[in-house]
């Protein structure tokens, strides 16, 4: 009888300690899909970026839903006569903004250009230099597509892609 005592406290003891394995494997689990989730969705991000740039390349620009036309005012004849704004416009072909603020203000930038000579070289040096650092341009614009998703998902896990972002690989394209 004590034997059987004995193994069965024993067999007691290999059975909690398996349960105790099971829920960190799960624990780890959890941690990976989450980490699966979150690269995926990174990469989502990303996919959309280089499906719009290559928009622009074939010229196929005039199909992005957003024109300008939400900043064009009934008055504001400059902006429809020479395509700033609207459909088929500089703003249309040019506008990579992700958030309200930066397409708001891509428009404003458009609408009333830099009034003296120091803002407007400011303004061109900052596209020279954007232009020849397209790694850094592609991060940029899938990070502000992320932003703009913030409402999709927690605040604590935009900030968890983002940083995330910053060690991922580049696709091999």
């Amino acid at each position: 009888m004590a034997a059987g005592f004995i193994c069965g406290y024993q067999l007691r003891a290999v059975w909690y300690g398996l349960a105790v394995c099971m829920l960190f494997v799960f624990v780890l689990l959890i941690g990976y899909h989450d980490h699966l989730k979150k690269s995926l969705f990174y990469r989502e991000c990303k996919l959309e970026v280089l499906q719009d740039l290559q928009k622009r390349k074939r010229h196929e620009w005039t199909a992005f839903e957003d024109d300008g036309t939400a900043f064009l005012e009934a008055d504001d004849l400059v902006a429809k006569d020479l395509d700033i704004l609207g459909h088929a416009s500089l703003y249309q072909y040019l506008n990579c903004a992700a958030t309200p603020y930066g397409r708001s203000e891509f428009a404003n930038w458009l609408k009333h250009p830099a009034p003296d000579g120091d803002n407007l070289k400011k303004r061109q040096a900052a596209v020279v230099e954007l232009s020849q650092n397209m790694k850094f341009s592609r991060a940029f614009m899938t990070n502000s597509k992320i932003f703009a998703h913030r409402n999709t998902i927690s605040k604590a896990a935009m900030y968890k892609v983002v940083a995330a972002s910053a060690s991922q690989k580049p696709l091999s394209a």
